[in-house]
């Protein structure tokens, strides 16, 4: 799928966002304490957060992106979703296993929402000026996903 070179660095890290929800699957069927898994999600949250941080901040500030459009409010919504589930990520959860899942599966399906149907809108949506501005503002504030952090779990 051709990406406007302007949301590449997203794109690039959606594709760290699979690798990483691939792992966490992977890891749930052969680990048997979850707490590198914990670990592994907590390290990973900061970058995530900030990866939503940067689509809201700069699909927002454009009068053609309104928050109720149909696409926009699922990304809104699926963003708070993992702010949910985040806080259910610790060790006395008793549900721990399915919330790791669920969050692994939000993941994934939430990527391939955004590569699939959100970019393809935002792209059409705003002007070629305004995706150079989306650019250049990633361009400065880009921090890539460390997504290889932690042990080798997911083998």
């Amino acid at each position: 799928m051709k990406r406007n070179p302007n949301l590449v660095h997203l794109s690039s890290e959606h594709h760290d966002g699979l690798v990483i929800a691939l792992r966490i699957k992977k890891a749930l069927d052969h680990l048997q304490d979850y707490q590198v898994l914990i670990d592994y999600i907590h390290h990973l949250w900061p970058s995530l957060k900030h990866h939503f941080s940067q689509e809201e901040d700069n699909f927002l500030a454009y009068p053609t992106i309104q928050k109720q459009d149909k696409l926009i409010k699922r990304m809104l919504d699926e963003h708070l979703e993992f702010e949910y589930i985040i806080t259910k990520i610790n060790p006395d959860n008793p549900d721990l296993r399915n919330d790791l899942q669920a969050f692994s599966i939000l993941l994934k399906d939430h990527i391939r929402f955004e590569e699939r149907l959100l970019f393809p809108y935002i792209e059409d949506q705003l002007t070629t000026q305004e995706l150079a501005q989306v650019g250049t503002q990633l361009e400065q504030t880009h921090r890539p996903l460390d997504a290889n952090w932690g042990p080798n779990f997911w083998d």
